[in-house]
């Protein structure tokens, strides 16, 4: 209730500017609520009625406080887990995107090996034809020993350059054993 300030209250500091004070007044209605959260469907006020005084329920009134205190707590609890979550995500990021970063690069270097594969395979077709080619051109007389020695460049220079050739190398360079992976183990066998 709201009752106007007298002269000399007005003139006490911490009035000043102020022209009411609040005073309580008992509305003899006792009234128990709950602030916290609590889902929908729980009571959380309770109130004396004209029959039945809230002291006279106090049974009641206590297995709802019981009731709320549990039901805060398992929303609080859900509320630090997922928080937990959360966090446990944002510390898991930078290694997910880095092993995402090196899953990317080791595709981008199979794919590198892949091309080069078939640079190798295209630049043996190309040196067969090549030199049959030559041959056929040079009839009885052969291969003079300076293009024969150039086909034999080419051809060391393709194997040395050939990713399927040195698939051991690269294995161990991925730290992967041959052992580990029996199908390029036979591909390299079989060189």
């Amino acid at each position: 209730m709201r009752i106007p300030l007298t002269d000399k209250e007005k003139q006490i500091s911490w009035n000043q500017g102020r022209e009411w004070k609040q005073k309580d007044e008992p509305s003899q209605e006792l009234i128990l609520r709950i602030e916290s959260y609590l889902e929908a469907g729980e009571r959380k006020e309770w109130r004396d009625r004209t029959k039945a005084r809230l002291e006279d329920r106090i049974n009641e009134v206590a297995q709802g406080l019981l009731t709320a205190m549990v039901l805060v707590e398992d929303h609080e609890q859900r509320r630090r887990d997922e928080e937990q979550r959360r966090w446990k995500l944002e510390q898991e990021r930078p290694e997910r995107e880095r092993r995402r970063k090196i899953e990317e690069a080791r595709w981008k270097q199979v794919v590198e090996l892949a091309e080069s594969a078939l640079q190798v395979k295209m630049v043996r077709e190309f040196l067969d034809t090549l030199e049959q080619r030559a041959l056929a051109a040079a009839g009885d007389q052969g291969l003079s020993a300076k293009i024969q020695n150039w086909f034999a460049w080419a051809r060391r220079r393709a194997d040395v350059v050939d990713p399927v050739l040195n698939s051991q190398e690269f294995l161990a360079s991925e730290n992967v054993s041959l052992d580990d992976r029996p199908r390029l183990r036979r591909i390299y066998d079989h060189r």
